[in-house]
């Protein structure tokens, strides 16, 4: 028996859109020799995942137990039915696609990245031009799962018809926004021996700084500066079973929940110290506070696109615990982001890159 041989860790990550069910991102299939944010490739966060590289990955095995055999309690192999991935997450920083604007700046300047754009897809967001400025929305509807393309430790994975089961993203004052996706696969469509490509290009994600949380004018009836908030997107993900797919299942979104928390400033203008207290007890939908925040100023001309910002127009408070930050009167708030009634659905929020 030989000796095992070492090699080193090495990791890389894309993600791409596909152009309906069952059929894996053409482009992603088709990488060997160099990968870069046009394909989808995409930087994790520092600190997060295995070995810094933002990704947390594992493989698994389903099976169907045999009985057990005559006589004993003992069980021959399992029937394979399939291999999963029941570990897959990804944590990025989070923000505009950071390349120079035109002059003056259009739309499509502020389109992000491939990766992250599958990624919002992958939650259920669409993104399209922003009607009301210069900038690319995101609203919830109906987009395809999407590919992922997976680099890790001398292997390639081809991942098929993923959907995020949560997309959580982290405020920390003083910090770049961190965003962590939970993909939930729809099969394995490859995996082979593989090095990394020979040519990763990240582009502006390398060469140009995100954004900090810093100046966002969080406005909650009145400015209110937060230390953290967290944004969590989370469908509810079903397995339907479908003899025509990849392993005899494909993955649905069944339900979604918006939440938003964090810890805030209490605001003592106009007798609003009870604020909270007002918004816990409301049940007239037209008095819900809309909440808004922006990271990163306006993209302009010769600039790069950096910012983003988000709206809740109608966030159900459930939860306000009195806190304190530093000397200062504070609260801790969890709250659920509501559509409007009648309204026709998938308006809890708004992100515009901008």
């Amino acid at each position: 028996m030989a000796t095992a041989v070492k090699y080193d860790f090495a990791a890389a990550v894309a993600f791409a859109s596909q152009t309906g069910e069952g059929t894996y991102n053409s482009t992603l299939d088709t990488i060997s020799a160099t990968l870069t944010a046009a394909n989808g490739y995409i930087l994790g966060q520092n600190g997060t995942g295995i070995g810094n590289s933002g990704l947390t990955i594992g493989l698994g095995r389903e099976y169907e137990d045999k009985t057990v055999e005559p006589g004993s309690l003992t069980r021959a192999i399992s029937n394979f039915t399939r291999a999963s991935v029941p570990t897959f997450t990804f944590a990025f920083p989070f923000c505009g696609n950071r390349a120079d604007c035109s002059d003056p700046p259009v739309d499509g300047d502020f389109d992000p990245i491939t990766g992250m754009d599958a990624l919002l897809q992958a939650v259920g967001l669409t993104g399209s031009a922003w009607g009301s400025g210069v900038g690319h929305s995101y609203v919830f509807g109906s987009p395809n799962p999407i590919s992922a393309l997976v680099y890790i430790n001398g292997i390639r994975l081809e991942l098929l018809d993923c959907r995020a089961s949560s997309l959580s993203i982290v405020y920390t004052a003083g910090s770049v926004p961190v965003a962590t996706a939970t993909l939930a696969v729809g099969s394995i469509k490859d995996v082979s021996v593989a090095a990394l490509p020979g040519t990763l290009t990240p582009g502006e994600q390398g060469s140009v700084s995100a954004p900090i949380v810093e100046s966002v004018a969080n406005t909650w009836q009145n400015t209110r500066g937060f230390s953290e908030l967290t944004i969590d997107i989370e469908p509810s993900i079903a397995d339907v079973g479908d003899s025509n797919a990849a392993d005899g299942i494909v993955k649905e979104i069944e339900d979604r929940v918006v939440s938003v928390s964090g810890t805030l400033y209490s605001d003592s203008t106009g007798s609003y110290e009870s604020f909270d207290y007002d918004q816990i007890i409301e049940e007239v939908e037209g008095n819900l506070v809309e909440l808004t925040f922006q990271v990163g100023s306006d993209g302009t001309a010769n600039n790069p696109a950096k910012a983003h910002s988000h709206s809740f127009p109608l966030l159900e408070l459930h939860v306000s615990d009195q806190d304190k930050l530093g000397s200062r009167a504070a609260t801790t708030i969890e709250g659920v982001a509501r559509g409007a009634a009648g309204g026709g659905g998938n308006d809890e929020m708004e992100l515009i890159f901008r």
